[in-house]
């Protein structure tokens, strides 16, 4: 049997991923890269054109995507500070594919101690987000940084410890 065009394409609106292949013995497997379907359920139409001696034939089936739940890695800079001087968060939220997050660099937040700040996510997902002396309350503080979530990912957060020493001049 000589190998024949098939065509798939999507249902959703946003999810016009469409892609053509070779149908071979009855069957063709095909792999719809990140970013291509939105969470929900999408259905995909495959349709093959006939010839001269088979005929036209469509099929469809049904995806269900769900969206993806990262985790963060969170070290700090000392784990032990005296309150005037800084402290930075380094981490990484793991589990994003760069092809599907919302925009090239998203916002991490960080809440705790008595500080309440943001960071950016650069496109390696890595975060480093300074807090500024004076901003942690004298105690162990933990600090929470949060990935708020977006059209493909689930909010995430991670957590770390510093202790926070008063200064005495």
């Amino acid at each position: 049997c000589a190998a024949k065009a098939i065509s798939i394409a999507g249902g959703n609106p946003g999810n016009g991923y469409g892609l053509g292949g070779t149908l071979s013995g009855g069957s063709y497997t095909f792999t719809i890269p990140p970013a291509n379907l939105f969470p929900g359920t999408d259905t995909r139409y495959g349709a093959y054109g006939g010839d001269s001696v088979y005929v036209p034939k469509t099929a469809t089936t049904s995806v269900t995507v769900t969206k993806a739940t990262p985790s963060i890695t969170v070290t700090p800079s000392a784990t032990s500070i005296v309150s005037n001087f800084t402290v930075t968060l380094s981490g990484t939220v793991v589990g994003l594919v760069p092809e599907v997050q919302s925009v090239p660099f998203e916002s991490v937040s960080v809440s705790g101690g008595g500080y309440t700040g943001a960071g950016v996510l650069m496109n390696t997902n890595q975060f480093s987000i300074v807090i500024p002396p004076g901003s942690l309350s004298p105690r162990s503080d933990t600090l929470t940084v949060t990935f708020p979530g977006d059209g493909f990912f689930n909010p995430a957060s991670g957590t770390t410890t510093v202790s926070v020493t008063p200064f005495v001049k």
